[in-house]
C-alpha cells in the first residue's frame, strides 16, 4: 500500500544546529549540517548487530508503504534506503544492509564541518 507523505519540519538541538525533513512524493528527506555532529538518533547505529536489525526492520516497512529516505549532508545525498535498494560491498561490510552507501559523497561531506 503506497503512503503519500508530504511534511517539512526543522529540528534543532541545544546547539543551535539544523536538521531539516522534507517529505514529499514518496520521498523523506534528511538533511544534516554535518556528520560531525553528535546526533541522538546515532545511537542504534553504534553496535552492528542493532543497527542491521533497526535497518532490516525499517527497509521491510519502506518495502510496505513504497516509501525512500535520503540522508543528505549539505547538498549532497550520503545514503539511501527504499523499496529497491540494495546492500552495495560497502554497506555490507559496514553491516548497513538495504542501504545504498555513497562513498564519494561521504567522504567530501567529512570536510565539512
Amino acid at each position: 500500500m503506497p503512503l503519500d507523505v508530504t511534511a517539512q519540519l526543522s529540528l534543532s538541538d541545544k546547539s543551535g544546529k539544523e536538521i531539516s525533513v522534507c517529505a514529499q512524493n514518496g520521498l523523506v528527506s534528511i538533511v544534516l549540517p554535518s556528520l560531525w555532529a553528535q546526533y541522538p538518533f546515532k545511537e542504534p547505529f553504534v553496535e552492528r548487530r542493532q543497527r542491521e536489525s533497526f535497518l532490516r526492520v525499517l527497509h521491510q516497512g519502506l518495502q510496505d508503504i513504497d516509501l525512500n529516505i535520503e540522508l543528505r549532508v549539505a547538498h549532497r545525498i550520503i545514503a539511501l534506503i527504499g523499496p529497491k535498494t540494495q546492500a552495495g560491498f560497502i554497506s555490507k561490510i559496514l553491516g548497513f544492509g538495504p542501504v545504498k552507501l555513497r562513498v564519494t559523497s561521504i567522504i567530501l561531506s567529512l570536510f565539512r564541518k
